[in-house]
């Protein structure tokens, strides 16, 4: 077996026995409630809601944050966060109700803060109930204010691991799907251009390291023309780790794979070694890539120069070259 595929497959097995290691500490995630200050449909302030409800109201009171931890205790759990009332924790959210109407509107300011401050948010939730009292207001809008908060302010952070959990995570978590164009360059007289495109399924198996497999269809010129694969179809299993979780982020990447297709002689002139042979064919390939990820909106565009290796069935003597990729990137499943 070529030098160069031993190294490939030594990286490839290194890296998915690491995504196999490492536990990090506990997280807990304290959830701390405050009515001060907040403004409520028929009463200054909350002392007269408490003196006209008495002990009801905080009754009620409890049975609003009792189920709005319910609800963001359901989404974090997967993640290894364990929610806590009392005691020390590694991250708090204070979640400020600022209106609380007889309609069952909410406004509330949850802010999240702990080593660092990620996010500042104003929620409005809940729709009109037309209930008699605060008493008869129904939990259920505390859940929705829970739904709220996570969606937009604990989901990215989570599934983009820029928080720390404190449970291994499933094997698979994303499913990321790539489509993208590579164009060789030149790099001797032996290979003129050649062009394709790729799409591959890459599922993330830890933290920011993905491994997938993929199919492709290309053409290519070999030897001023006179030799030419067209179609080809590349097949092959690929590994890529991204330096970082943020909206801009290099990586590097390396292909292992067999190119299915005939490198075909046309020309009036045969070189010695193509008399007994009109057709070569190709097979394994290797690569290896660095590339940059910018985030949009939804997906990211990538861009990336691989050097690849493919081992053709003839006697040219220059059979590495560089190549470019413009691509596109998608995440079409996330637990």
């Amino acid at each position: 077996m070529n030098t160069y595929i031993k190294y490939a497959l030594l990286v490839l097995v290194a890296l998915l026995l690491s995504s196999t290691i490492g536990m990090q500490a506990e997280t807990k995630l304290k959830v701390e409630f405050t009515f001060e200050n907040a403004e409520f449909d028929g009463f200054d302030n909350e002392k007269e809601l408490q003196d006209k409800y008495n002990d009801l109201w905080e009754t009620k009171k409890k049975a609003f944050v009792r189920e709005f931890i319910r609800t963001l205790d359901k989404y974090l759990a997967g993640h290894g966060y364990t929610l806590v009332q009392e005691g020390e924790a590694d991250y708090t959210l204070w979640v400020n109700i600022r209106s609380l109407d007889m309609d069952a509107e909410i406004t509330a300011k949850a802010i999240l803060s702990g080593n660092e401050e990620i996010s500042r948010r104003r929620y409005k939730v809940g729709e009109e109930n037309s209930v008699d009292s605060y008493l008869d207001m129904q939990t259920n809008t505390f859940g929705e204010l829970a739904d709220a908060v996570y969606r937009n302010q604990f989901r990215s952070q989570l599934l983009h691991d820029n928080l720390p959990s404190s449970k291994p995570k499933k094997v698979i978590t994303d499913v990321l799907l790539e489509i993208k164009g590579v164009g060789d360059i030149q790099k001797s007289v032996d290979y003129s251009d050649g062009w394709g495109y790729e799409t591959s399924c890459n599922l993330k198996i830890k933290d920011l390291l993905y491994v997938g497999a993929g199919y492709g269809i290309a053409a290519c010129d070999y030897y001023y023309d006179d030799m030419y694969a067209a179609p080809v179809f590349p097949v092959f299993g690929q590994v890529k780790y991204f330096l970082w979780n943020k909206r801009v982020s290099p990586f590097v990447s390396s292909q292992l794979g067999y190119t299915f297709g005939k490198v075909k002689f046309d020309s009036w002139y045969e070189p010695d070694w193509a008399k007994d042979k009109k057709k070569f064919n190709l097979g394994l390939f290797y690569q290896v890539g660095l590339g940059l990820r910018v985030g949009l909106k939804r997906g990211a565009l990538q861009a990336e120069w691989g050097y690849k290796h493919q081992c053709w069935d003839c006697k040219l003597k220059e059979r590495d070259f560089v190549n470019f990729s413009v691509g596109y990137s998608v995440t079409i499943y996330r637990e």
